[in-house]
């Protein structure tokens, strides 16, 4: 099973529609797919149709040990499936006292990766013990970039915590590439040419696809998320990027 997290600590950025869209894209391509929702605001699993109330069961129950990871599990369509999120989340951490707290998910995901090719994790808009659990699981991290000037200030930031897990936790952790987010209708050159400057200094890329404001919700799977399924699914053929 390869897992890929969706990380950045500006809100906004599309990382939820992005998690969302990579993994109905792969389920649709024939690959069995697990999603986690890390996110204590649960957009993830509202998108997956799930509302929580009612719904006992989540990764925050399982990193609890009230519940194996096995029976938190929801099924959504054949080859996708959810952990979903939990307000509980919000803080958590501290209470998660035993054990190696860093690799807590890489821990529950290695009991059910037999079961999937592809886990894709949507993460908060911070950076916490939570993101850096998800990153010490994960093989590769997607960084959705706001077409904005002052979104880039935030990298040196995201770099930190990448080398802190790479370092400590998870030295096979890579940076797939930077997908662009255009909420306007042209990604300013200066924008572009400083990101794609970063991600050849950190040795990825920026993805060719960009994902336009101008495309209803709806739509961004059937257009500019399926291209970006296919350029993802291209770079794993050829071994992906890294660092």
């Amino acid at each position: 099973m390869k897992t890929i997290t969706f990380m950045n600590q500006l809100g906004g950025t599309g990382k939820t529609t992005s998690a969302w869209a990579l993994g109905t894209g792969l389920q649709k391509k024939g690959y069995k797919v697990l999603l986690v929702d890390l996110d204590c605001h649960r957009n993830l699993t509202s998108r997956a149709g799930l509302d929580q109330k009612g719904v006992a069961d989540s990764i925050y129950e399982v990193f609890q040990g009230k519940v194996d990871v096995e029976n938190a599990i929801y099924f959504l369509n054949p080859g996708l499936d959810i952990l979903i999120g939990s307000l509980h989340l919000f803080g958590a951490g501290q209470e998660f006292v035993q054990g190696n707290k860093e690799a807590m998910l890489k821990e529950q995901l290695e009991k059910v990766q037999t079961g999937y090719d592809y886990c894709i994790i949507d993460t908060e808009s911070r950076i916490n013990l939570l993101l850096v659990s998800a990153l010490t699981a994960s093989d590769g991290v997607i960084i959705p970039m706001q077409d904005e000037e002052y979104a880039l200030n935030v990298m040196e930031d995201l770099m930190k915590i990448m080398d802190y897990v790479t370092k400590e936790c998870n030295p096979i952790l890579k940076i797939e590439g930077f997908l662009m987010m255009n909420f306007r209708k042209v990604v300013p050159q200066e924008v572009l040419l400083r990101t794609e400057e970063i991600a050849k200094q950190i040795g990825t890329k920026v993805f060719h696809t960009i994902i336009r404001s101008t495309v209803r919700a709806e739509e961004l799977a059937l257009c500019d998320y399926k291209n970006f399924v296919e350029e993802f699914l291209e770079n794993q053929k050829e071994g992906g990027t890294g660092q």
